[in-house]
């Protein structure tokens, strides 16, 4: 099956046969995760939209029409459920009222805490600065530094303009620099 086209082992799989899903999850499984770990910043709810995503592949294969590429459709879906989950946890972060809650966490020792700041305090604030963007900016930021589009494929990907695209980077780029207190 592997000579198959992703829009062939699509209209496979809306005839139910399996190894066509099969297929397709071989080919794409790890960017579909890759994508979600890179949007979310969490493996954990990484691998549950990763696995969102694939249970929507196979309710939407009857009515997947092939238009545009799998994968960039497969992105989308991951975008999109990544997006509805986050803001989902944003809406109960606000719900659940912040209280002393410090019981069972683990707190690392002395040398190994210094060590992790040492090691990873820029990246990490980089990290909070970059999940306190918008939801376009966010995910317009990190679709173009991890995935390698040109601006055309990420306004497609993003289902806009290439104008928007170009004026959410660079408002992002704008934001984290101020946050940083980088000049650019």
């Amino acid at each position: 099956m592997s000579h198959l086209t992703d829009d062939e082992l699509m209209k496979r799989l809306a005839q139910g046969d399996q190894r066509a899903f099969a297929e397709l999850f071989e080919r794409h499984a790890g960017k579909i995760l890759g994508y979600a770990c890179r949007l979310m910043g969490d493996k954990a709810k990484a691998e549950d939209v990763s696995q969102d995503v694939w249970l929507k592949v196979v309710k939407a294969a009857p009515s997947y029409t092939g238009s545009g590429h799998f994968i960039a459709w497969a992105y989308t879906l991951t975008r999109n459920r990544a997006l509805n989950v986050i803001r989902n946890s944003k809406r109960l972060d606000e719900a659940i009222s912040v209280g002393g809650g410090d019981e069972g966490v683990d707190v690392p020792d002395r040398e190994e805490l210094e060590e992790k700041v040492m090691n990873l305090a820029e990246v990490e604030r980089v990290k909070q600065e970059i999940d306190k963007l918008p939801d376009a900016q966010r995910v317009a930021l990190v679709t173009w530094l991890t995935e390698d589009m040109t601006y055309d494929e990420l306004a497609a990907h993003m289902d806009t303009s290439v104008s928007a695209v170009k004026s959410l980077l660079f408002r992002a780029r704008r934001s984290l620099e101020e946050a940083l207190g980088v000049r650019s």
